[in-house]
């Protein structure tokens, strides 16, 4: 299918020459012209609605006792503002979801030693929270999203592992579930590491819950250099108590 901005540039160029034409002949280039017009501003408006997730930030948290869970995205280009003088905007989005399943895969076998990795798929997030200051009627999510692990080691035949894991997927941002009228799209590409609760019972490995904890980047930052800044007066005083001990002979 031709683009339609390819389209419009080409068409409009066309009827642009034609209106050098006589009078009554250029109503017809006129017109021509106004229709790409509106075609071009409709293209350009659409790819304006289109939104993409932080790639390192947000929160998650599933649970196989209730196959449900929350998922909170961090949406840079969405902000919401408190409301209170002095505040920043804010750009995390609490939402939660109930239809989700879940595949275990180990090589070769699901055993201590081996491999195993998963892949949960979950639909539809309705959010719980504020909703975004240019989308007041914003109340779900709606689409699916995977979130897959690399491989990793099976340690023991229970306990918490740590695996890399990428979270994708397109979702529609809309005002119900029947998604009548999608506000815009939402572009999810998030990587890091997800925590990973398990159980491994007569070769059957059982998943009970998998969650990760992204905090804001200026939130890291803050605490990297809060972190400097203590490091740094415990250097200082180390220093200058071993300048004010005495020296033993």
């Amino acid at each position: 299918m031709r683009n339609p901005r390819i389209a419009c540039r080409l068409t409009c160029g066309i009827h642009l020459s034609t209106l050098k034409r006589p009078s009554h002949l250029r109503i017809p280039a006129v017109r021509s012209f106004l229709v790409c017009l509106v075609m071009l501003v409709s293209s350009i408006s659409s790819f304006a609605t289109s939104y993409p997730t932080g790639e390192v930030a947000g929160f998650f948290g599933w649970s196989a006792s209730t196959n449900s869970g929350q998922w909170t995205p961090r949406i840079p280009d969405l902000p919401w503002s408190p409301g209170i003088p002095g505040w920043n905007p804010r750009y995390f989005y609490p939402a939660q979801f109930r239809n989700a399943s879940l595949a275990v895969t180990c090589n070769p076998s699901c055993a201590v030693g081996n491999m195993f990795s998963i892949d949960l798929t979950m639909s539809n997030f309705s959010l719980t929270g504020h909703r975004p200051d240019a989308y007041p009627d914003l109340n779900i999510f709606v689409g699916t999203l995977n979130l897959i692990t690399k491989p990793i080691v099976l340690s023991s035949s229970s306990g918490i592992a740590i695996a890399r894991f990428s979270l994708t997927g397109d979702l529609q941002g809309c005002a119900d579930a029947t998604c009548g009228t999608s506000l815009f799209t939402l572009a999810v590409n998030t990587h890091a590491y997800a925590r990973i609760t398990y159980s491994l019972a007569g070769g059957q490995l059982s998943i009970t819950a998998v969650g990760y904890a992204l905090p804001e980047p200026s939130s890291i930052a803050l605490f990297s250099a809060g972190l400097a800044l203590v490091m740094a007066k415990f250097r200082g005083r180390r220093s200058r108590s071993r300048r004010a001990s005495p020296m033993v002979g």
